[in-house]
């Protein structure tokens, strides 16, 4: 039953879209076929913007947001506690005051964002891409920044207390303030 929803959501014929609910209709041996199935079954790829903006502001924990295209888009004070956001794009997207907390943002593009005061503590944001962001008051403690790039990004009192930069490209970065008690540094050494 899934793979044929999911069949009829590639061909792009879905009906209507109530809350957590997705209705495709198909004709399959000259019979009008009706599949309901929850949103959350709906892989981000098979949605639309406006469906992965309703996603991303639901009250549910545990997202599937992998590879979501989210650039632009007003996430401000969302909760996306242990989301999946691997690969999203989320290029100038406002997510100032968001809940990040253990978010899966592995290989994630938030270029340009604007991420002013977000929990991210524990966060994988590993090969990140962060060039340019604003970031001012971020929490960062325990996050995992292998190979992220925050380049030209505005770090001024983020704390980045025990979190891994190891790799991390912080070149030009505006760092007032930040905080790095027991951080590894992108050169590997662990600050003091």
């Amino acid at each position: 039953m899934k793979t044929f929803a999911y069949a009829l959501a590639g061909l792009g014929i879905l009906l209507s879209l109530q809350p957590g609910l997705a209705q495709f209709q198909s004709q399959y041996k000259n019979k009008v076929v009706i599949v309901k199935m929850k949103m959350s079954e709906v892989k981000p790829s098979e949605m639309t913007r406006e469906d992965l903006i309703i996603r991303a502001k639901s009250t549910s924990f545990n997202k599937n947001l992998e590879g979501a295209k989210l650039n632009d888009a007003n996430l401000m004070g969302v909760n996306l506690q242990s989301a999946n956001l691997a690969e999203a794009s989320l290029k100038k997207a406002v997510l100032k005051d968001a809940n990040l907390c253990r978010a899966d943002l592995t290989s994630a593009n938030l270029e340009s964002s604007f991420l002013d005061g977000a929990d991210m503590k524990s966060a994988s944001l590993v090969s990140a891409i962060l060039t340019g962001a604003s970031m001012r008051g971020v929490n960062l403690s325990y996050a995992d920044l292998t190979g992220a790039s925050l380049r030209k990004a505005n770090l001024t009192d983020a704390d980045f207390s025990n979190a891994d930069l190891t790799g991390a490209d912080l070149g030009e970065a505006k760092t007032n303030n930040t905080f790095f008690a027991g951080a590894i540094m992108p050169d590997g050494t662990v600050h003091p």
